[in-house]
């Protein structure tokens, strides 16, 4: 799957250089994210902090940041890559005393720093509306697990989890979405990460990235 995914990488990439392109557009965006993990991740999260009774698993709200460049092939269809700086991750949130209202709380949270380096195809519909699909690979560039802890308003715990070592530098997805361009060149769009390659460099945890994101940008 791995060696797949650069493969389309690559193909894309050669076939936006060959596209002889004459007027290349490059222009930036940033956005928010609504990021989780995919598959056994409960279990998953689980074992990284050491904790047996893991029971809400709930989203966690990033962003990212970049350039990007849009390379005509046709009237309809352009190649638009990417370097983003984006933020992933997963949080989790445990009662100590199961069935007790008055129990603290704990919450456990992933902060997982990338860099995305998407490959997009761009299919404009009409004049404005596009619709984008391609593969993804990024790179981790700092990840941490945070667990805070708390009743009534006071602080318990606040303590930082060491994970050096147990994820992948390397993440691959495939990433689709739609977005509408305006004439001034201000762009509105909405994707979807779907990470294809498991988080846990042991292969044991059983967790995939997925992202929302949505995005404001301005082409130049």
């Amino acid at each position: 799957m791995k060696k797949l995914m650069l493969l389309s990488l690559l193909s894309l990439l050669f076939f936006s250089v060959k596209s002889q392109a004459q007027d290349i557009q490059f222009g930036i965006k940033a956005g928010v994210n609504n990021a989780h993990w995919g598959g056994k991740a409960t279990e998953g999260f689980s074992d990284i902090v050491s904790l047996g009774n893991v029971m809400t698993m709930k989203n966690k709200t990033g962003f990212h940041i970049g350039a990007y460049a849009e390379i005509p092939v046709t009237t309809w269809l352009s190649i638009e890559p990417a370097l983003l700086y984006s933020t992933k991750g997963q949080r989790v949130t445990q009662s100590l005393l199961d069935g007790e209202v008055w129990s603290p709380n704990v919450t456990f949270s992933n902060n997982a720093h990338y860099i995305d380096l998407p490959v997009q195809a761009k299919i404009y519909l009409n004049e404005g509306f596009y619709l984008t699909v391609g593969p993804q690979v990024s790179y981790l560039v700092d990840n941490s697990v945070r667990a805070e802890a708390g009743i009534f308003g006071l602080d318990l715990l606040d303590r930082k989890i060491d994970v050096d070592g147990r994820f992948r530098e390397f993440d691959f997805a495939v990433s689709g979405g739609a977005g509408y361009k305006f004439s001034n060149g201000i762009n509105l769009s909405a994707a979807y990460d779907y990470g294809v390659s498991s988080l846990d460099k042991g292969g044991s945890l059983d967790a995939y990235n997925r992202v929302l994101k949505f995005s404001l940008g301005y082409t130049f």
